[in-house]
């Protein structure tokens, strides 16, 4: 795996190994990076995932799922598949992926199509972790602004989440400027 320039600086400032763990990504597991960009969380999820697993790297548009198919190659990362992004298509297999991760995206995507299709791709008992920074500033605007400005509040989250059937298992919101993550469950169903 090729590390960017300030990669491994990016990895602590990110927290990724705090990331995998709550997730609980290993050895076999499924697990999709929703909004990819140029794939950053997926290919770090791929060494954990190993051979047995597998990543699926969703980009929002054809340039960007472009760059990645060819970094997935250059770089022959085999368990990474490439898809792109379709708002109300599943781009995803459905019931397959232990964890789902969007990390900074969530503000600029229809949250409900989203969730239902997260939610379609999810093993029963499968983990969605979202990650979005929100200025403090911001926290008391409305929702349309806080898009706006690229934010969203945790509580705009969690309530399209309870809309949707997730079950919230954790919330973190660190001290000071970062992302504070949230970890949730599929509901199940009987």
């Amino acid at each position: 795996m090729a590390i960017r320039a300030g990669g491994r600086n990016r990895d602590a400032r990110e927290r990724l190994q705090e990331i995998i763990e709550a997730v609980e990504a290993k050895q076999g597991s499924a697990a999709a990076e929703i909004g990819t960009g140029y794939g950053y969380y997926a290919v770090r999820f791929w060494p954990v995932a190993g051979a047995s697993g597998s990543v699926y790297a969703e980009a929002i548009d054809g340039a960007l799922a472009r760059k990645l198919r060819w970094r997935v190659q250059a770089e022959k990362l085999q368990n990474i598949q490439p898809v792109l992004w379709k708002p109300y298509a599943p781009g995803l297999p459905g019931s397959v992926l232990d964890a789902a991760l969007l990390a900074d995206v969530y503000h600029e995507v229809d949250s409900a199509a989203l969730l239902l299709r997260i939610k379609v791709s999810l093993k029963p008992g499968g983990r969605l972790m979202i990650i979005e920074y929100l200025r403090p500033e911001l926290r008391s605007e409305s929702r349309d602004w806080q898009r706006q400005e690229h934010n969203v509040a945790p509580e705009f989250v969690e309530q399209d989440l309870k809309e949707a059937g997730f079950e919230g298992v954790q919330r973190r919101d660190p001290p000071g400027p970062g992302y504070p993550a949230r970890r949730l469950r599929r509901r199940s169903f009987a």
